[in-house]
């Protein structure tokens, strides 16, 4: 019951931690090939 929640709960954390990174690494992936593409065109 209250073990299995609160390991639920941890679970839900981890990916919204992982998620959040994730986001971060393509964010700055997506702006850094932006960049390089609008100073190629330039």
């Amino acid at each position: 019951g209250k073990l299995a929640w609160k390991s639920g709960k941890g679970v839900g954390n981890v990916l919204k931690l992982g998620g959040g990174l994730i986001k971060g690494v393509v964010d700055s992936f997506v702006g850094a090939v932006t960049e390089a593409f609008g100073q190629q065109s330039e």
